[in-house]
């Protein structure tokens, strides 16, 4: 939804199927305009009481496709995921 969002971010242990501390994480957005140089935000993350869970804020700031990008960086390693994602 365009305008300010809540969410969470969760990490499993794709063999364990547990939570997984990755250490710090980072989202950002990008989306593309017609005639415009993209937008880019960035996500408030804050990790939650439990272990790879995170509380995440952000305001999009219009409707259409946008691209996020997740980062992490701890105890799991390194990583990222690209994703696509249709703000209403």
């Amino acid at each position: 939804m365009a305008g300010p969002s809540a969410f969470v971010i969760e990490f499993v242990s794709a063999k364990a199927k547990q939570p997984l501390d990755v250490g710090k994480v980072t989202l950002g957005t990008s989306m593309v305009m017609p005639g415009m140089a993209p937008m880019k935000k960035s996500a408030t993350i804050t990790p939650d009481k439990t272990p790879g869970r995170y509380l995440a804020k952000i305001s999009f700031p219009d409707t259409g496709a946008c691209q996020v990008t997740v980062t992490w960086d701890g105890p799991a390693g390194k990583g990222s995921a690209r994703f696509s994602v249709n703000v209403r």
